[in-house]
């Protein structure tokens, strides 16, 4: 990766930082709404995020309530008609916004956060879920319960799929899509 882009990265997801060098991954709706933000510490040694920091949301610091929605979600109004794929880091969604910068990427945050209230802004996209390896079977469970209730707000049934590939590939457990392509070697 160019230094042009990561500093192009830097600006299309509006990434803040801390004084201790933590990275702040803004949640900005479609209406360019900051609703909170979420403050994630790395080694900079190897890009993993550091297990003894445990991520800070600046909307507790600030001691407010909000409503929270996918990371990334600013983007949409760039191209009304992208496909829409969303994976659970928010670093991953900034990594594979470099290798395929057609796509819009979002982060849900974990693999606890695919609330269907998340998905209104989302409506009539096509969208395909990418779960970090091992969390495959939970993720399309929720694809399954979302379908049913989207089909209520102008969502055809085969808008969202779960994408299995890397599941059924060798990455390390937890790894996800973004591994699998900085591992990659050039062709």
């Amino acid at each position: 990766m160019f230094k042009n882009d990561a500093y192009k990265l830097i600006n299309d997801f509006c990434l803040g930082t801390t004084k201790d060098n933590g990275v702040i991954f803004w949640q900005i709706d479609e209406l360019l709404r900051t609703r909170t933000g979420k403050v994630m510490a790395y080694n900079p040694n190897t890009g993993k995020r550091r297990q003894d920091k445990i991520p800070v949301w600046v909307h507790k610091t600030l001691d407010q309530t909000m409503k929270q929605c996918f990371f990334g979600l600013h983007q949409i109004a760039i191209d009304p008609k992208a496909d829409i794929h969303i994976v659970e880091s928010e670093k991953t969604a900034v990594i594979m916004s470099y290798f395929h910068p057609q796509i819009i990427w979002l982060s849900s945050g974990g693999s606890t956060g695919l609330q269907s209230y998340k998905f209104e802004a989302l409506r009539g996209r096509k969208i395909c879920l990418f779960p970090d390896q091992g969390k495959y079977e939970q993720w399309n469970e929720q694809m399954e319960r979302l379908q049913s209730i989207h089909k209520t707000i102008n969502f055809h049934p085969t808008s969202i799929k779960c994408e299995k590939w890397f599941e059924e590939n060798e990455l390390e457990k937890g790894g996800d899509i973004a591994d699998y392509y900085l591992r990659k070697k050039p062709q």
